[in-house]
């Protein structure tokens, strides 16, 4: 009624349960209607941490980071507290415009997430001095499936990668 949605894994056996229950069924679908009206309006996202000593005359490396599923750029930046990529490299991270809940978002990887990590890369380039040639692309879970499938499709020039704990693609 306040118009929050959530993101209901409605096909596992918890939620499953509650199927043909009173009310549910109505809940489910509101929710799911919600949901779908916040995508309309949903962008992929950049956002930029620039090196301590930053200068717009230099080029500089770049570390792309990407969100696991269920997450945003937010909750990324508590683990990026390095003074090696503080000093060196422009941080960038990129939100996926796939959206699972209040403020969490997922990697449709794909041509959903090639479109959206195109899109953050473009705005990253126009605005900042990057060394194409220096661009690392990382991720977590979800985002570290989607940076593999960046990599493997050459959708943006990527010297490198870093994957923590990749998501299992379904085959």
């Amino acid at each position: 009624k306040q118009g929050y949605f959530f993101h209901l894994h409605i096909h596992g056996k918890k939620l499953a349960a509650l199927r043909g229950l009173p009310g549910f069924d109505d809940a489910l679908k509101e929710n799911n209607r919600l949901r779908a009206i916040a995508q309309e309006k949903t962008k992929p996202e950049l956002d930029v941490r620039l090196p301590d000593s930053f200068e717009k005359s230099n080029k500089y490396p770049v570390l792309i980071v990407l969100h696991g599923y269920g997450r945003n750029n937010e909750k990324m930046k508590m683990w990026f507290r390095s003074n090696n990529i503080y000093s060196n490299y422009i941080l960038a991270f990129f939100q996926s415009s796939f959206i699972v809940g209040r403020d969490a978002y997922g990697w449709r990887v794909g041509e959903w997430s090639q479109r959206d990590i195109k899109t953050c890369f473009r705005q990253l380039s126009e605005k900042y001095p990057v060394d194409q040639s220096e661009i690392i692309i990382s991720g977590m879970s979800a985002g570290a499936y989607a940076a593999l499938d960046a990599v493997l499709n050459d959708i943006i020039p990527i010297k490198g990668f870093i994957l923590n704990c990749p998501a299992v693609p379904s085959i």
